[in-house]
């Protein structure tokens, strides 16, 4: 899994409680330096700056909480955008319908046509006046390529069948079985 032998495994990412963040930054404020609130939580330097550098964010997102429930403990999470999932299914088709077969374990060919879809997708959303995608940023690193290939079950190297890909269907509780069951006969399952 890994590419030498002496190399580590990654450490796995861990949410921060919101309470936490905003302790974070009041630490910061207070004077407190980072190296000694990143020992103490036991994070890396790098984090506690992302932190305070994204205070804005994070206080009006303790605002709508706040707001919502006086819990300040949960866990903020952030979704991805529609854009991403539009470029994500553009790029799958252009892997699978290429007559060059792309090869996917080049990074740079793959982050390329992604970051050339984006764009395209970007400019387009912009043209119709969709002003919530003037600030979405993608950069195309290889933690997305990484991620992008586990999601979409691509092996290094090949490229899939186009039909080897997962197809998700999301049925809701006021979906009929007789709907169900032309949705599990469309997908071959």
């Amino acid at each position: 899994m890994f590419s030498s032998a002496n190399e580590e495994p990654r450490r796995k990412r861990k949410g921060i409680a919101l309470s936490v963040k905003l302790d974070i930054i009041k630490r910061l404020r207070n004077g407190e330096r980072n190296k000694d609130i990143a020992v103490a939580l036991n994070v890396p330097p790098s984090t506690i700056c992302t932190i305070y550098g994204q205070r804005e964010k994070i206080f009006k997102i303790a605002e709508a909480s706040a707001a919502a429930s006086r819990d300040a403990s949960k866990v903020i999470s952030f979704t991805r955008q529609p854009l991403m999932e539009k470029m994500e299914n553009r790029l799958l088709d252009w892997i699978h319908e290429s007559p060059d077969n792309p090869d996917t374990s080049d990074f740079f060919v793959i982050r390329d046509k992604a970051l050339e879809i984006y764009s395209e997708l970007k400019t387009k959303a912009l043209e119709e006046g969709d002003k919530s995608v003037e600030k979405a940023l993608f950069k195309g690193s290889h933690g997305w390529y990484v991620r992008f290939m586990l999601r979409w079950q691509l092996h290094k190297g090949k490229t899939p069948e186009k039909d080897a890909c997962v197809v998700y269907y999301d049925i809701d509780a006021e979906t009929s079985s007789e709907e169900t069951s032309d949705i599990k006969d469309h997908s071959g399952k």
